[in-house]
C-alpha cells in the first residue's frame, strides 16, 4: 500500500502540533481509526486498497480491486464513521473516572470526524453512502444529479452557518475557510 500526503497537509500538520499538540494527537488518533474502519470493512469485503492520500480534506482510499456492489460501498463507507462514534463511546467512561483532558479531546474529535464524514457531500462518506443508495432506487445519471444538488445545500447551509458564527459569536473563522474551499471543490470537481 503506497501512502502519499500533500504539501499543504504537512503544513496544516505542523502548525496544528506547534499551536496545539493535545490536539493534533487526538486529531491524528481519531483520523487513523477512522481510516483502519475503512481498511477493516475493505478486508472483510475482500477488496484491497492500493493507496492512502492525506491531503487537507482528510485521507483518501483507493482500492486496488473494483467495489462489486453499492452495499459494498455503503458498508465502506459508514465503517469509518462507526468506528469513531464506537471510539468515543468507549472513552467517554474512562473520561468520567479520569476527567483527562487528552481523553475528552480524542473523544470530542473522534465525534466530529464522525459527524462531519457523515454528511452528505460528495466524496464524503456520507455523500457516498446517500450516492450508493441512490443508484440502488434510480438511474446513476439521477443520482449524480441528487447528490449534487444535495452537496451544494448542505454546503450553503454550512457556509451560512459560518457566516452566522462570524458575525455574531465572532467566532468560526476555520468553519468558514472549510465551507469556502468546499464550495470551491464542488464547482471544480477536484473531490
Amino acid at each position: 500500500m503506497k501512502i502519499r500526503i500533500g504539501f499543504f497537509t504537512i503544513l496544516l500538520c505542523t502548525a496544528l502540533i506547534v499551536l496545539e499538540p493535545r490536539i493534533a494527537i487526538a486529531a491524528f488518533i481519531s483520523i487513523t481509526l477512522h481510516e483502519c474502519g475503512h481498511i477493516l470493512a475493505a478486508r472483510i469485503s475482500g477488496i484491497g486498497i492500493s493507496e492512502v492520500k492525506m491531503s487537507i480534506y482528510g485521507a483518501r482510499l483507493s482500492a486496488s480491486d473494483r467495489i462489486f456492489s453499492y452495499k459494498d460501498e455503503i458498508f465502506l463507507c459508514i465503517m469509518g464513521p462507526l468506528v469513531n462514534f464506537l471510539l468515543a463511546l468507549f472513552l467517554l467512561p474512562l473520561y468520567k473516572a479520569t476527567h483527562s483532558q487528552f481523553i475528552l479531546d480524542t473523544t470530542v474529535c473522534s465525534l466530529f470526524l464522525g459527524t462531519l464524514n457523515l454528511m452528505p457531500i460528495k466524496s464524503f462518506d456520507g455523500g457516498r453512502i446517500l450516492f450508493s443508495m441512490l443508484n440502488i432506487l434510480c438511474p446513476p445519471r439521477s443520482a449524480a444529479c441528487i447528490i449534487s444538488a444535495v452537496s451544494f445545500f448542505v454546503t450553503f447551509v454550512f457556509w451560512c452557518l459560518s457566516v452566522y458564527l462570524l458575525i455574531v459569536a465572532r467566532a468560526g473563522l476555520s468553519a468558514f475557510v472549510f465551507s469556502v474551499s468546499l464550495f470551491f471543490n464542488l464547482f471544480t470537481n477536484r473531490f
